[in-house]
């Protein structure tokens, strides 16, 4: 019996060493680059006397206690990596982060989480991260959200991340890193799935944003790219400035490649976009534009998308398929701007394939078979895509908006869509484009004529402080004579508050062009004019060409709420004397301003008071300015009035308002006070002290009301305190 029962024990003890180590999670509470003191002992500590958890020291102990997955929480920081790269022995305690385990990193936000290398020493660079096996027949997934990656540098391949595992990316930058041969930002070779991201502004070789390789029978060179921007890359050298596929699966939905560059030297040609060299690529709903390479002597290369198969036995032919997706706008002087279609040396031709509703620029050196909605140009007459510039329009990453006029809008099709476009506004958006006014020209008619959704305009110098309930229109008026003016009359369904303003919003710039309304915004009825001349200011083209174009909306003061409003109220029912009214309040109110606020400017905006049944304005400009205060005097309407408002060290504002000879007869509780500066308002109710029956022998004779000369006296002193 003793024999079995060590024999048990020792069947459990084995077993016991065969079991995973438990999920550990990590939380980092140091900026600083340090080791960790004991690696496995799932204590994330430096060294004493002082341990801390840093970076670098919670990824060695993940990677000791394999194989997870394990969490490590990374609070906002700059995490700059200090220690030289170490030849021996490889490995996480030197130079990159290296990940070699089931791990997820959660950052707080790309932009204020930043890992990043210090910068290169001589011959000593390395990258940001490295993620990575130990063995193949272990496979391993890291995930890394909510940070910026940045600085990474190396001759080699991979300036910001290197990866042969799986790894997800979310919700994070990568950007200002350099790699000497390929993959500046992303060098992968296993599966990446790039999510809500942003690679802008690295450099390399070859594919300076994203280089994806697949070694046939030992990698999978597979990357997902959703809802992501892919910006400002570039090679330096001949090479592709954003995205290069070698032999690899990419698909690529809801994002944005834009502005990467490349160039070409004698017989090598640069791609500026997209290279995708024997791989298969999907793209939807995605926008290629803005990409250019530049020329060398005789040639340059492609601006936006280059497929190319390569010879073999059998050939590994380049296939890309698109649907719902913009390739238009790119530049190449001396070669093809867009896309090019490559035939191998052996004769076989890499291919595009269309989906449909596509929009290609410039087909010059891609010929494809056309698919149902598809809009092609040629060199000849190309097709302008119409998009604002590369900006925050709304979600987690830049877009191009889609401006007024543009054939893209409307011109896609619903059908296997993605459910919300790259800044996760939902989709179809037709609801938001119905017209809702009725316009009517002078002369010429109407193309082009629809409605534009305000949310896929950029919100980069937006003006603030107004809304725009009927929304955005884009139009024009063609069969004009060159440089003829016209008026177009837009009616909408409700009244336009008197001091509308007109803007327009042209290459993704925000112009108000309220003058050329004329007195038209002045009356509040249901109907503005516009009176434009063919090349003028208003017209978007600028162009003296018998049309006018015209993107843009007619803008109202918005309101936006005090997040608090506290009045306390004070109210001298005098009654009437010789025919005037003597009443008197007092008020005295304490308010914060709500969100989406634009703060508040005493000196030129109307002031709003309401107090029971009385209600004034106080036009703007009529305040001054006091030693950080604001104060006016003065008798509108026949109520002497006086009005402080008066910031506080704490925040918020104080405001007092005293009125005399006002009108408050029938007042009772709760009274109902309102005070609008600008577009900022509160309105609530208070319960106020009133009084009655001490009727004055005349408004505003000091002589018979003592009261009153000590208000006024109160008034001259302004002591108040908070």
């Amino acid at each position: 019996m003793q024999s079995l029962r060590q024999l048990l024990i020792a069947i459990l003890c084995l077993l016991a060493g065969a079991l995973p180590a438990a999920a550990a999670q990590f939380t980092v509470n140091s900026t600083a680059d340090v080791v960790d003191d004991v690696p496995g002992d799932s204590v994330c500590a430096t060294a004493p006397p002082t341990p801390v958890c840093t970076l670098r020291a919670a990824i060695q102990e993940a990677n000791a206690l394999q194989p997870g997955p394990h969490t490590i929480t990374l609070p906002a920081g700059t995490y700059t990596l200090t220690i030289p790269q170490a030849f021996f022995p490889p490995g996480d305690a030197s130079g990159d982060l290296d990940i070699n385990t089931d791990l997820t990193i959660n950052g707080a936000a790309p932009a204020t989480t930043i890992i990043e290398a210090s910068s290169p020493v001589s011959g000593n660079p390395f990258r940001v991260f490295s993620v990575y096996s130990l063995t193949s027949a272990v496979p391993i997934t890291a995930g890394i959200s909510g940070v910026t990656i940045r600085n990474g540098f190396v001759n080699g391949d991979g300036g910001g991340i290197a990866n042969s595992a799986t790894l997800h990316l979310t919700d994070v930058i990568v950007t200002g890193n350099q790699a000497g041969d390929v993959g500046g930002g992303i060098r992968n070779i296993g599966t990446v799935t790039l999510t809500r991201s942003t690679v802008s502004g690295n450099i390399a070789s070859v594919g300076g944003g994203i280089d994806n390789q697949r070694v046939t029978g030992l990698t999978a060179g597979e990357m997902t790219i959703t809802n992501s921007t892919i910006s400002g890359n570039s090679s330096s050298f001949v090479g592709t400035g954003g995205i290069r596929n070698n032999v690899g699966v990419v698909t690529i939905t809801n994002s944005t490649i834009s502005g990467n560059s490349s160039s070409s030297f004698l017989f090598f040609s640069g791609i500026g976009g997209i290279e995708n060299f024997g791989g298969v690529m999907t793209i939807t709903n995605s926008t290629i534009s803005g990409n250019s390479s530049s020329p060398f002597f005789f040639r340059s290369g492609t601006g936006g998308i280059l497929t190319q198969t390569i010879d073999g036995n059998p050939p590994q032919i380049g296939v890309v398929t698109i649907k719902n997706t913009i390739i238009a706008g790119n530049v190449a002087p001396l070669g093809s701007p867009d896309c090019f279609i490559g035939v191998s040396a052996q004769g076989v031709s890499a291919q595009i394939d269309s989906l449909g509703h596509n929009l290609v620029g410039d087909d010059s050196g891609c010929s494809f078979p056309h698919a149902a909605g598809d809009q092609v140009g040629t060199a000849a007459s190309p097709v302008a895509p119409i998009l604002g510039t590369l900006a925050d329009n709304g979600g987690p990453t830049p877009t191009h908006a889609l401006l007024g006029g543009s054939p893209a809008i409307n011109a896609g099709d619903n059908g296997g869509c993605p459910t919300t476009d790259q800044r996760g506004v939902t989709r179809p958006q037709e609801s938001f484009i119905q017209p809702v006014a009725t316009l009517a020209t002078s002369a010429g008619q109407f193309s082009n004529l629809s409605a534009v959704p305000e949310s896929i305009l950029p919100t980069t110098g937006k003006p603030a402080g107004l809304a725009f309930p009927f929304g955005f229109f884009s139009w024009t008026v063609t069969d004009l004579t060159p440089g003829q003016q016209i008026t177009v009359t837009i009616t909408y369904p409700t009244s336009v508050s008197p001091g509308a303003q007109y803007w327009k919003v042209t290459g993704g710039t925000w112009t108000n062009v309220t003058s050329l309304l004329g007195n038209s915004n002045t009356d509040g009825d249901n109907s503005l004019s516009l009176t434009i001349t063919d090349g003028g200011p208003g017209d978007s083209d600028s162009v003296v060409n018998g049309q006018v174009s015209d993107p843009g909306g007619v803008g109202v003061a918005s309101t936006v709420a005090f997040a608090s409003f506290r009045p306390e109220v004070e109210i001298k029912l005098h009654g009437l004397a010789n025919n005037h009214h003597t009443d008197k309040f007092e008020v005295e109110a304490f308010f914060t301003l709500g969100a989406g606020n634009n703060g508040i400017a005493p000196l030129n905006e109307a002031l709003t008071l309401e107090v029971g049944p009385y209600t004034t304005t106080i036009p703007a400009g009529s305040f001054k300015q006091k030693k950080g205060r604001f104060k006016f005097e003065g008798i509108i309407d026949g109520v002497k009035l006086t009005a402080k408002i008066q910031p506080l060290p704490r925040g918020g504002f104080k405001f007092k308002a005293v009125g005399k000879c006002a009108d408050l007869t029938g007042t009772v509780n709760p009274v109902t006070v309102g005070l609008t500066i600008g577009n900022d308002s509160g309105r609530t109710n208070a319960t106020a002290e009133i009084e009655s029956g001490h009727q004055r022998a005349k408004c505003g004779d000091r002589r018979d009301d003592a009261e009153d000369d000590k208000d006024d006296k109160d008034d001259k002193d302004d002591k108040d305190d908070d």
